[in-house]
């Protein structure tokens, strides 16, 4: 878990300053257990915030996806599943993926896609 790692190697000190901060809002972050598993069941089981059901002590990445599912459909929304990915080895899905966002950007008139200029 990345965000354990971010939590976990957080210099105390800091927790301590943004919990303090000036016109902070919402609950105080605490600081990480020594185990990840403690941790990791907190993470599965409560919520920081009332409109979610696990992602404590942040947010719940479980209720962000789900939000965008109603979505999918949309021709801008592109879900892709973490394992077409890991299956994906000769990157097929990613360079088609950067196409798809680029032909998307192009046809909206965004002059985003100009980012990759072509060979000269």
């Amino acid at each position: 878990m990345s965000m354990w790692n971010h939590w976990h190697n957080m210099n105390p000190d800091v927790i301590n300053d943004m919990n303090n901060a000036p016109d902070r809002e919402g609950p105080a972050l605490v600081h990480p257990p020594q185990d990840i598993g403690p941790a990791f069941d907190e993470w599965l089981i409560r919520s920081t915030f009332p409109w979610e059901n696990d992602g404590y002590p942040f947010w719940s990445h479980l209720y962000h996806a789900r939000s965008w599912r109603a979505y999918r459909h949309m021709p801008n929304i592109l879900m892709v599943h973490f394992d077409d990915l890991l299956r994906d080895i000769d990157g097929k899905c990613g360079v088609s993926l950067i196409i798809w966002v680029l032909r998307l950007m192009k046809k909206s008139g965004r002059a985003c896609w100009k980012v990759f200029p072509s060979s000269p």
